[in-house]
């Protein structure tokens, strides 16, 4: 399983790993070459040592023979206490590899009758628990802890044989307590362990060390504290790879780092990683049939099916069936107990087999756990897309009907072993988009009515926007991003209580997935007694939480508002526009602050939008050097996106002079105001350059365009308190720097460029930070410096009459420390001049964030809370009380689409935080219309306070487009602003509405 592969090394006595010679005296075994000795006495020694010598080099079939024929001589062998033991606890791991785990448990106990052990008591934890059994899995963790205290104590010891007897017994603590979810328990011993180990001298300290690390990094990884497990992950498999090169522990490492990066949503690098962990285990010796290498390749099959690459997760899955199946096992369970196979068979043309494998899975989970359990759930939801796709329209809406509300309510529930948060909200909001798309077929089909399909699939879709909010602030390190303590004690508890459902609920999946006669009855109930009572204790404290910070409650778990009280936030002249990409469909909303919505759904899905929305954006965007390589703005493949998406539901939103548009998937990578609502071509160029194309009806011309990221984001925004009188002006940070370089370059001029001809003249776009997929910065130092934007700040505060000297934090000065020393609580407008981060751009960024200045670059503070980077969870903390923020330098084209995320998610983080309004840039933006825009913005509100936010943009982009566009420096005009790069880059997005 995904999560749990990382105790390979934790566990390895139990699949047989080396053991101290403190156990076994079998440092320098002297192996017999003749075969089997004619002392009958000697033969449980002789066939001990060759267990040893199968089991270190991965044969653990011939080990387990090898054991039985120890075990069968025991009687007669003249082996010391110790020895005999040890037969026996090897023997007991063999049997627990073959799935025979009650007669592994009655092995062991015989094991300790002879001569007691700390790795037979480790091994017995870790049996009882996989059982349910957790009062004999307590029981053996306290025998087991007596005898490390009793050994520890023994002035007769020797040290060394005292610190594997308290290594033995911190791992048997990180056992149990991991098993049972007590992660914070299960640091603490693993912290020690780790200490421990970095003091051990002798030929395998080095791989104590390193598998204690590992424990450690697979504890964070469990607490979601990526950016420290990716650290200490990449630390660690450099070193494997220098010391241990293509072993398996370097093998383990590699994919214990992949699942991290899972966690992180990176999912690409992930996949190379656990590739990379196959190619290692391979050249290791490692045998394709152990359950290391097929977990990791089952991993990998995983992730390739949550990245959609259907036939690589096929090809995957059929390669570990068949492993299975030379291993002589039935009925995998691996394949019925979890949607991604099933819906891969389905991508690929393998629907009945699909079907036949989730019938049964559905069943299984049904009988075993219950109607209303999240895994039965996602398997009703995978059963439920299979049967639509099969043309079983109600079959499938009768099993989507019992599992679907489970489904969406389980959002921030129960975890399963094998995924982690990402892939789990990865499926859930397939399986919810599949829901939807049947109902737009049932719909087609005449089977039910326009208005109440509409209204469904409306709440549906707002219920997927929130998920990627919802997983960035449920985070663990969420609890940090609250300033008051009973709030943050509270948040600590119920992710405390959720990770330990979680863990015991894999506890449970693992038993049932045990064949009868292994299971345990009563450690089933005593399971599902326990996991009963944390889901009551995790409802109580989402209670409370709801009830005394609804604020919080309403970001991490928001509740998706029906279009009719989508309608009631509405005020006059203002119109909501919502959409949704799916894979297949696009639905498309209209609702006017009075009367009925429109809809329609496009038989267009998120493919051929990325690319309709790709062509437009084309000439936004361009690769040009020269303004003279800007392409023309394809009017008519933007007028074909507003056919496609707005004229169908026009009713809906003409007659408004506002509109608020949810913008969905790729279509958030393109302003609307952009579209034409005329079909006529682009005239010809003739005198100024791109004056052309002032006479595009752009939507912008009559309708004020404001995005919110989901209509519950609207609900927030208009119940936010009326703005505190009395506040100044504006706060601007901007021109930070990222590396020594920069910061000893000092003060850059802005580039003068007035001399140069019209079409040659150079395009001053800001640069992007590189990507990941194209270069890779790996660290902020690589980003690039954005001088201009100081020259932007400095516009807007002479704009807002500011005091520069007081409201100003360029260069050196815009810092975190700085962010939050400030009392933005008191500015009306707060920009931020700076790169807009996706998870991945830098290592270890799990979250969006925009880059400062590390305090390592002006001498102060150097703590992680100044490190350059202002993370969503830390935007979470800050107090304001803001009209605007202005977010200038995002790319909502970044990381494949992952900018329009990535905004979607900073705005929500600022709008708790206290804003009404974001201003993000949606692509790279040209230095002076930018700064004509954003000053012109600010300077009508200046003149206008009443002027709605919306209006101001609107007023402000037509007067680029109408004016005169730019000048040299004898007044004569060399270009018009009117090519929509220059006059759209900025969208609006929050609240429209209000003046300054």
């Amino acid at each position: 399983m995904l999560v749990r592969l990382a105790l390979i090394l934790c566990l390895i006595v139990m699949a047989g790993g080396p053991m101290p010679a403190v156990a076994d005296g079998l440092s320098a075994p002297q192996i017999a070459q003749n075969g089997p000795p004619t002392n009958k006495k000697a033969l449980a020694g002789y066939y001990l040592k060759q267990g040893e010598k199968a089991r270190k080099k991965g044969r653990h079939s011939e080990a387990y023979k090898h054991y039985q024929k120890a075990a069968k001589h025991l009687k007669k062998s003249k082996l010391p206490p110790l020895k005999r033991a040890l037969v026996l606890t090897r023997l007991a791991s063999s049997e627990q590899l073959q799935g025979h785990y009650r007669k592994a448990i009655k092995i062991l106990e015989k094991a300790v009758g002879i001569a007691p052990m700390p790795i037979s008591y480790k091994a017995l934890v870790k049996l009882h628990t996989r059982l349910g059994n957790l009062d004999d899995a307590e029981s053996a963790r306290r025998r087991g802890q007596s005898l490390v205290t009793e050994k520890v104590t023994n002035v007769h010891v020797p040290e060394h044989k005292k610190q594997m007897m308290r290594r033995d017994g911190y791992e048997m603590d990180i056992i149990y307590f991991s098993d049972k979810g007590q992660w914070t328990k299960a640091e603490e011993q693993a912290r020690k362990l780790v200490e421990l180990t970095g003091r051990m001298s002798g030929e395998m300290s080095k791989a104590s060390h390193l598998k204690s690390r590992l424990n450690l990094l697979q504890i964070l990884n469990k607490q979601q504290r990526f950016v420290e497990a990716e650290v200490l992950g990449r630390e660690l498999l450099q070193e494997a790879e220098t010391t241990f090169g293509k072993s398996e522990q370097t093998g383990s490492i590699a994919v214990q780092l992949a699942v991290v990066l899972t966690g992180q949503g990176r999912l690409q690098e992930a996949e190379g990683l656990m590739r990379r962990a196959l190619e290692i285990y391979g050249a290791s010796g490692m045998r394709e049939t152990t359950r290391w290498f097929v977990g990791a390749r089952r991993a990998l099959a995983l992730l390739l099916a949550a990245r959609g690459d259907w036939a690589g997760a096929v090809a995957e899955f059929d390669r570990v069936m068949a492993l299975y199946a030379d291993k002589g096992k039935k009925g995998i369970g691996f394949a019925t107990g979890r949607p991604a196979l099933p819906l891969a068979l389905l991508e690929v043309g393998r629907g009945e087999e699909a079907l036949r494998l989730l019938e049964a899975g559905y069943e299984k989970e049904k009988n075993n756990s219950g109607l209303k359990h999240p895994r039965t759930a996602q398997m009703g939801g995978a059963l439920g897309t299979v049967r639509a796709r099969q043309g079983d329209l109600e079959g499938a809406r009768a099993v989507f009907a019992d599992s679907l509300a489970v489904l969406m309510s389980s959002s921030r529930g129960d975890a399963q072993a094998d995924s982690s948060e990402t892939t789990r909200r990865i499926w859930r909001v397939r399986m919810v988009e599949a829901y939807m798309e049947l109902l737009a077929d049932l719909l087609e089909a005449g089977k039910t009515d326009k208005q109440d399909t509409a209204k469904e699939i409306f709440k549906l879709a707002d219920w997927i926007r929130g998920q990627s909010v919802q997983q960035a602030v449920a985070a663990s390190g969420a609890r940090t991003a609250v300033n008051d303590p009973q709030l943050a004690d509270l948040i600590r508890q119920e992710q405390d209580a959720r990770l330990q459902t979680a863990s015991l609920n894999a506890l449970l999946a693992d038993l049932l997935s045990l064949p009868k006669d292994q299971q345990d009855d009563d450690g089933q109930e005593s399971l599902k007694k326990e996991i009963d009572h944390l889901r009551e204790t995790r409802a109580d404290l989402m209670e409370e939480i709801e009830d005394d910070y609804p604020d919080y409650a309403a970001l991490i778990n928001p509740k998706a508002p029906t279009l009719e009280q989508a309608r009631a936030l509405l005020k006059p002249g203002e119109a909501l526009i919502s959409t949704y990409v799916g894979r297949r469909r696009t639905f498309v909303w209209a609702q006017p602050s009075d009367g009925e919505a429109r809809f329609t759904a496009i038989a267009a899905g998120r493919d051929d939008m990325g690319d309709l929305v790709a062509l437009v954006r084309s000439a936004l965007e361009p690769h040009a050097a020269t303004l003279g390589d800007i392409p023309p703005f394809d009017v008519q493949a933007a007028h074909d996106l507003y056919s496609l998406l707005l004229a169908p539901v026009a009713e809906g939103w003409q007659s408004a002079q506002s509109l608020l548009v949810i913008a969905h998937g790729p279509l958030g990578w393109l302003p609307f105001s952009v579209l034409p609502t005329g079909a006529d071509p682009l005239p010809a160029e003739e005198g100024l350059l791109f004056a052309n194309h002032r006479q595009v009806p752009w939507l912008a011309r009559k309708h004020a365009v404001t995005v919110i990221p989901s209509a519950s984001a609207l609900a927030t925004l208009r119940a936010l308190p009326e703005p505190k009188k009395g506040r100044r002006p504006f706060a601007g940070f901007g021109d930070p720097l990222f590396n020594a370089q920069q910061a000893a370059a000092g003060p850059i001029a802005s580039t003068k460029t007035a001399g140069l001809a019209t079409r040659g003249l150079p395009l001053n776009l800001r640069s992007a930070p590189i990507r990941r997929d194209s270069g890779a910065a790996r660290n902020l130092g690589l980003l690039p410096r954005l001088p201009d934007t100081a020259d932007e700040v400095r516009g807007i505060a002479l704009t807002l009459d500011a005091t520069p000297d007081r409201d100003l934090f360029l260069g050196k000065q815009a810092t975190e420390k700085t962010v939050r020393g400030a009392d933005l609580s008191n500015y009306r407008v707060v920009a931020f001049a700076t790169h807009g981060l996706v998870p991945g751009d830098l290592d270890g960024l799990a979250q969006p964030a925009l880059a400062l200045t590390p305090g390592s670059l002006n001498g102060g503070d150097q703590s992680p809370d100044n490190d350059g980077l202002l993370t969503m969870e830390e935007i979470l903390t800050l107090k304001l009380d803001a009209d605007w923020v202005v977010l200038s330098a995002c790319n909502t084209a970044a990381g494949g689409g992952a900018g329009a995320e990535a905004v979607s998610g900073l705005g929500q983080a600022f709008f708790y935080a206290g804003t009404r309004a974001l201003l993000v840039s949606n692509w790279p933006v040209e230095t002076t219309s930018a700064r004509l825009l954003t000053t012109d913005l600010f300077h009508r509100q200046a003149r206008n306070p009443t002027l709605d936010r919306a209006e101001a943009l609107r007023q402000a982009r037509m007067a680029l487009i109408d004016g005169p566009g730019r000048k040299n420096a004898s007044g004569k005009a060399i270009h018009s602003y009117a090519h929509p790069l220059f006059w759209a880059p900025f969208t609006l997005i929050g609240d429209g509405g209000g003046g300054s």
